[in-house]
């Protein structure tokens, strides 16, 4: 199990440099979000135009929302 963040997010989806380093600590391990960071990486994403792209990358990594 891991948790991601929104700028694990942000990195896989505009393919920086840390994309790699981020995809291979997820693996294929188990993805936990907390809401509050769901939001944010979506409000993030919406200020690049690029709601779609990280709405898609949500359901390609299938993350698991928690509460906190």
């Amino acid at each position: 199990m891991i948790v991601i963040d929104t700028s694990a997010l942000m990195a896989i989806m505009l393919e920086e440099p840390e994309a790699t380093n981020c995809l291979a600590a997820i693996g294929d391990r188990r993805v936990l979000i907390s809401a509050g960071t769901l939001s944010e990486a979506l409000i993030v994403a919406a200020g690049r135009h690029s709601i779609e792209q990280m709405s898609a990358l949500i359901a390609e990594l299938d993350l698991e929302v928690i509460s906190l």
